[in-house]
């Protein structure tokens, strides 16, 4: 056990040191739950933080992806938060076939401004095969801009 003088030299080194501790502990722990907006190639989404689990939701799915059959609450992302890292599985949308999923990856330089990447399934339109990945698509990053946080609690995947 430590002993805490706070009238003399060692309470006070003691007590700067144990502040600089827990400071620098809580500077690097990132916000860990909640919930919030963002947008999304048009669209609005539904961002859901528990712990390191990400989900991204459509909320409001633009106009072309609604003319598919993307409705709200549909999954867009699903993945982790470690560290910097934003790494999961995010799904592209065809009028004829079932959402693809395709794995993305990226560095989180700003909480607001968030852009994973990875190589697009390019579909066949009939059989729905996938016939090979690109990087050749605008789907290949997909950005995702913060508007607000709500208050609303966490909801976990509906898979």
């Amino acid at each position: 056990m430590i002993h805490l003088n706070l009238n003399g030299r060692r309470g006070r080194s003691v007590g700067l040191i144990l502040g600089l501790c827990v400071g620098l502990f809580v500077l690097t722990i990132p916000a860990q739950a909640g919930e919030s907006i963002w947008t999304h190639n048009g669209s609005t989404i539904r961002w859901v933080s528990a712990g390191q689990e990400r989900l991204m939701y459509y909320l409001a799915p633009r106009p072309g992806l609604l003319a598919i059959g993307v409705a709200p609450d549909t999954l867009l992302f699903h993945g982790r938060r470690i560290g910097y890292r934003l790494v999961g599985t995010v799904y592209v949308f065809n009028a004829n076939c079932p959402a693809m999923p395709y794995y993305v990856e990226g560095t989180i330089y700003s909480e607001t401004d968030v852009t994973p990447e990875g190589a697009v399934p390019v579909v066949d339109p009939y059989t729905c095969a996938v016939l090979g990945y690109t990087w050749e698509n605008y789907n290949s990053a997909s950005r995702f801009r913060y508007v607000m946080t709500t208050s609303r609690a966490p909801i976990i995947a509906r898979e």
